[in-house]
Order: structure tokens, then sequence, then C-alpha cells
């Protein structure tokens, strides 16, 4: 197979936060650190006062958690490891993720888009619970929070991942729950789509964001349903949509099903050609861009697809 394509506009690459977003992590997290403050005879919290602590890394979470009196420096890191540990034995009773995120990350997976989590948490908890949760599919990078980089929002673990992934920051679409997340995709030079279903909700975004924040049509997604009709229309945008069902068959080697559509193409010899799907049809149609929505160009054969003049 020898396949050249030329993507123009659109995302390429996608970055999910993690608790909040991908996966209800908050009554493990509150229950381990209510512990922790029994332990040293401080009164707990309710699950609500840990939706405004959360969000800015362990050490920031115990600091909320804590009276304000007796916070030496010694003795909050003491309380940050007790926290730890306890969270370490009872990182996932009741954990779980939302609904509809597996078929989500299902249905970009078969889409063939580079995926990565990014979050807060430590980097020992990030792995463990993306190896447990997602183990069924391929994230580019699981990056938690590590003496490498500072915690969100700084935008430097972000940018490695775009690193690491080889593609533009600009080109990559960060998706949270929090503000945390929305100005770490600013800083880093990425565009942002916050969910309402994680802990702040939509209420943290819409206040705190600045109004040039979302550069995506749909700014907040209730559902994962919403979520992926978002990403699709990100992602799936003129001719990044018709690339990205070639790459997705590059890597499975499967043939998909679809209507005819056309393409402008970038050589200008015949202006359009069509492109239409070969062989038996699956689930998973071949988005093809409307004319004049963008450029393609496609040398060579691909496996399902036909390019016709």
């Amino acid at each position: 197979m020898n396949t050249e394509q030329t993507i123009r506009h659109g995302i390429r690459g996608i970055i999910f936060d993690l608790d909040g977003t991908l996966l209800d992590t908050l009554a493990d997290i509150a229950t381990s650190v209510n512990r922790m403050l029994a332990e040293f005879g401080f009164p707990g919290h309710t699950l609500d006062d840990y939706r405004r602590f959360i969000g800015n890394g362990i050490k920031m979470l115990v600091l909320r958690a804590l009276p304000i009196e007796g916070r030496s420096q010694e003795f909050i890191e003491r309380c940050v490891q007790r926290a730890r540990e306890i969270y370490w034995d009872n990182w996932n009773r009741k954990t779980r993720p939302y609904p509809g995120i597996l078929d989500l990350i299902e249905r970009l997976e078969k889409m063939g888009l580079p995926k990565a989590v990014l979050s807060n948490k430590p980097h020992d908890f990030t792995v463990r619970y993306v190896a447990h949760y997602f183990d069924r599919w391929h994230f580019g990078v699981v990056m938690g929070q590590s003496e490498r980089f500072p915690v969100k929002p700084d935008p430097a673990s972000a940018l490695e991942i775009a690193r690491q992934l080889d593609l533009p920051p600009a080109k990559m679409l960060f998706v949270g729950d929090s503000i945390v997340d929305v100005q770490t995709a600013e800083a880093a030079g990425m565009q942002a789509v916050g969910v309402s279903w994680g802990f702040k909700g939509a209420g943290d975004l819409k206040t705190k964001a600045a109004p040039t924040s979302f550069t995506i049509p749909s700014k907040f997604c209730t559902t994962s349903k919403k979520l992926f009709e978002t990403l699709v229309r990100v992602f799936g945008s003129g001719t990044d949509r018709c690339c990205l069902s070639i790459l997705w068959l590059r890597k499975k080697g499967g043939v998909v099903g679809g209507k005819k559509g056309r393409v402008v193409t970038q050589d200008g010899a015949d202006g359009r050609r069509s492109l239409e799907p070969a062989g038996q049809k699956t689930s998973d149609p071949v988005p093809v861009p409307a004319p004049g929505m963008g450029e393609l160009t496609v040398k060579g054969e691909v496996s399902g697809v036909e390019v016709k003049g």
C-alpha cells in the first residue's frame, strides 16, 4: 500500500482529561481524603466540596481539604503521602466511566484518531486507571502529574504530548470538564471543548472561560453522544474527514462503506474526483467531503477505497 495524504485543515489528534471527563472518580477520591483527615483528627467534607477541591493536583487537593491552622510544609507532605496510600488501596471502589465513554473511545479508535490522556492526577494513578478501563484501545501518550512537568494549566505537558504524537499543537483538541483544561489548551495553542457532565459542570466553564476560549462550534457537550458529534464535525470537516477514513483503512486494512461524494483535489487538473467505497460495507461509513470544502491528495491504492477521475 502506497498512500500519500495532504491534510490542509482540521484537528488531527485529541487529548482527554481523565477525572471528570472520562472517569467519575469523585467518590473514591473524597472517601480516601476524608479517611486521611479523620486519622489526623480533622472533619471531612462533602462530595460537593470535593468538586471544588479537585483539579490542580493532589497537593492542592489536600491543602484545600485541610483546616487553615497547622499547615506547616512538613505536615502537609505527611498528609499528602497518607492520602496517596489510602487512595492507592481504594482507587476503584466506586469509580466508573461516564455513560457512553467506552463507546466513544471505541468509535474514535475505529476512525484511527491519535488519542492521549493528560491528568493532574499522579502519574502512577493515571497509568493505572487507563490500563484498567481502556486497555482495549491505544492511547499514544498517557501522562499524569510528575516531577518532569508542572501541573496543568502549565502547557508543558500538553506540548510534550503533541511532540510525542508528532502533531502541531494547533492541530490538537483538548477535551476536559474544568477551566484548568481550557486554560491548558489556550496556553499550549490547542483548541478546547468543554464537557458538562464532570465535576465542575458547564457553569464553571461558562463563567470563568474567556469568550474566545472555544474555537469549536459546540462549546459545551452535555453527553458523550454530543461530544462524538462535535468530534466528527471537527475531525470530519471537509477533506480531513476523508483523510481520517483512509488513515483508518491503512491501520486496520479493512473495507468500509458509504455514500458517493466528491472532493476537490490539489492538482487542479480535472478539478474534481469522486470517491466511492468498494467491497463489502460495514457499520463504519466513509465520510466524504462536500465540493469545495478542502483539498486532498491521494496517490496509490488504498484498501477498500477507489478514487475515480
